[in-house]
């Protein structure tokens, strides 16, 4: 049965992704006392340069490209949600 409210995603692994909608502005990041944001999930991928270029190409608003413990970056979803990118080398 489809739900007009969500949608999930399943690789072949069986790892799944739920995404659902929301509609009272809620974010799934958080908030430090000193203002910085922290996601609350991410994604690895192979190669974070390229994904960065690739957001900024896409017009996608993203945040400073870093190399600590490896080369990250964050970025926003449509609905404001903080997400971090790592790179996997």
């Amino acid at each position: 049965m489809r739900d007009p409210f969500y949608i999930e995603l399943e690789n072949e692994e069986g790892i799944k992704i739920l995404l659902q909608q929301n509609e009272d502005n809620l974010n799934s990041h958080f908030v430090y006392p000193n203002g910085a944001l922290q996601s609350s999930y991410g994604f690895m991928v192979d190669d974070a340069e390229s994904a960065y270029q690739y957001f900024i190409d896409k017009g996608i608003k993203v945040g400073e490209f870093f190399d600590y413990q490896g080369k990250s970056f964050s970025f926003y979803d449509p609905d404001g949600n903080f997400i971090e990118i790592w790179g996997l080398s």
